[in-house]
């Protein structure tokens, strides 16, 4: 039922042929607004467990992990209420970076999930405060010393107030590998970058991750996630050359995406949560919304057909 990366691709770049005809457009929007139904239903699912997730309390042993896990959750349900407003495929690029911040929650919460420590929740705790430093920093830089506007003062008192501590945190989780008594803010709070991160967590989570997703995360990221940077950075190359169709089929593709991640999100959340008894209810709801989801979605599609007005094809 669902296109592939290279299906996409293939029907939708056409430098050089005819472009699609209002017909093929009017049928790729239809597909569009099929998944749309979905994304309601997955973002209902989520608020029915929004009660029993943050209804658990964090463990004293294990503070930051157990809050970390619960923030990066309630920034997916976020993302979902959000896709449930964008119900247009105008709206591409926002729908794309919905998309990719849920990959990106997706591995976080794999990594957290498969840590039983508190160490990768400390991390991504004080991640925030070496991001504010680094942004204090570049402003006082572009000013310069003594010259920053009163009205980003504060700025300048972080960095008075804050900077030793947070220099030696960083020399303590993300050590630089050549000099350890260099403090270095980090690309992401594992200290390596989003793909080190997609292998790492594959490495530890495969067998789930592909019962959930269809693929490991690495293929998810190869195929997916520089599209997606397309249609959300100021590169052309999500412009140049495509067809209308191309936007049509993308937000088909990246909805479809987003329940799928947003989804495996709130399994993950929910698993670590340790909810036992209940895991084989659990596991059978995630099976019955999945159908439910193809249903409605194969529905959709065949009352757009039985709406079309009659054609030469149809008689």
């Amino acid at each position: 039922m669902w296109c592939r990366a290279e299906t996409l691709l293939q029907i939708s770049v056409r430098a050089g042929k005819e472009l699609s005809s209002d017909r093929e457009l009017k049928n790729a929007e239809a597909h569009a607004n099929a998944m749309f139904a979905g994304i309601q239903l997955y973002r209902e699912y989520m608020q029915k467990c929004e009660p029993m997730i943050m209804a658990v309390l964090p463990r004293s042993a294990v503070k930051h992990r157990d809050d970390a896990i619960r923030a990066v959750w309630i920034r997916a349900y976020a993302w979902m209420q959000s896709l449930e407003l964008l119900n247009h495929t105008k709206h591409i690029q926002a729908i794309s970076a919905g998309n990719r911040s849920l990959l990106e929650f997706s591995v976080d919460l794999v990594l957290l999930h498969t840590d039983p420590t508190n160490s990768s929740g400390w991390k991504m705790y004080h991640l925030a405060f070496s991001e504010r430093l680094k942004a204090a920093e570049q402003l006082v830089a572009f000013y310069g010393a003594g010259n920053v506007p009163a009205v980003h003062s504060e700025a300048e008192s972080f960095i008075r107030r804050e900077k030793n501590s947070i220099d030696s945190m960083r020399k303590t989780l993300w050590p630089h590998a050549k000099n350890p008594s260099k403090a270095v803010h980090p690309d992401r709070w594992t200290g390596k970058d989003l793909f080190g991160d997609v292998k790492d967590a594959d490495a530890v989570y495969g067998d789930q991750i592909k019962a959930s997703l269809g693929m490991s995360l690495a293929e998810y990221y190869r195929t997916e996630y520089r599209r997606m940077n397309w249609l959300i950075h100021s590169t052309m190359a999500g412009v140049t050359n495509l067809d209308r169709i191309y936007y049509s089929n993308a937000a088909v593709l990246a909805l479809k995406w987003c329940q799928d991640l947003a989804m495996f999100c709130t399994q993950i959340t929910l698993k670590d949560q340790q909810f036992h008894d209940a895991i084989n209810d659990l596991n059978a709801q995630w099976r019955e919304l999945r159908r439910q989801r193809d249903l409605n979605y194969g529905r959709l599609m065949r009352d757009f057909k039985a709406g079309e007005l009659p054609s030469e094809d149809a008689e």
